[in-house]
């Protein structure tokens, strides 16, 4: 059940889907197919429990929770039978509620949602393929980005250290998407320690030089790095005179 209190204390989650299912209490319900109309019933049978279970506590009448039926599969019998029609108040697309808002009953079909920065935590929830997607998606933004902050341990989690006896039971799709994480988790770590390695020298190199490098030394420097290597360029910074590293991060021949 989404808490809205916490919802309040960060800002940083933008408008959207996410932040509109956790801006009142509700019941989410998650299916890793798509539900049929058996499983519907059991939904509905299960939210009106809860509301009373939550009247009961309450010792009065409260507002009818609203449930977020969220499908990485397309729910054709139960958005048909159950008149269930688009809704793009938050969402172009993959977005269901019903013809009677008073229901306050809608489903998420997965793998009709967007690929926007909003939906990529949802998105996580699909099918393989669309799992894959996601996670490209979510390792392309920022490093300080919120997303990447509360997804990235069960990432790893879910890679790193279920069993290797339960991963070879698995579904093909299910074992790609694991070995494609780890795969990721690790060009992840590797480009942070060569970030940090080009940030390091960047700055030897500029208390040498006695102050900072420009934009176009940084990239300068970066491609010196990757073509010459750590030792070479250390050797450069360290045996040089200011003037002389400046001539050398000026020639694009230099060696």
């Amino acid at each position: 059940m989404p808490n809205p209190e916490l919802l309040n204390a960060h800002p940083e989650i933008e408008p959207g889907l996410l932040r509109s299912m956790a801006s009142e209490p509700a019941m989410v319900e998650v299916w890793s197919d798509a539900p049929d109309t058996a499983n519907f019933h059991d939904c509905i049978r299960k939210l009106h429990q809860w509301h009373h279970t939550l009247e009961l506590r309450a010792g009065s009448r409260i507002s009818f929770p609203t449930a977020w039926l969220v499908s990485a599969g397309r729910p054709d019998t139960v958005l048909r039978d159950f008149g269930f029609v688009p809704d793009v108040s938050v969402v172009s697309s993959g977005l269901y509620t019903t013809g009677a808002p008073g229901w306050r009953v809608y489903i998420i079909v997965i793998a009709e949602l967007p690929s926007v920065r909003s939906t990529v935590l949802l998105r996580l929830l699909g099918s393989a393929r669309v799992r894959r997607m996601a996670l490209r998606d979510l390792a392309a933004l920022p490093e300080d980005a919120w997303e990447r902050r509360e997804e990235f341990p069960w990432l790893v989690r879910l890679s790193f250290e279920v069993p290797a006896e339960v991963v070879a039971r698995l579904p093909a799709d299910e074992r790609d998407f694991i070995m494609e994480t780890r795969e990721w988790y690790e060009q992840f770590n590797a480009r942070r320690l060569k970030e940090a390695k080009e940030s390091w020298h960047a700055r030897l190199c500029g208390k040498h030089l006695g102050r900072p490098l420009t934009d176009a030394e940084k990239a300068t420097f970066t491609d010196r790095l990757d073509r010459l290597g750590e030792e070479r360029v250390e050797e450069v910074i360290l045996s040089s005179s200011s003037e002389a590293l400046g001539i050398w991060l000026a020639d694009p021949n230099a060696r």
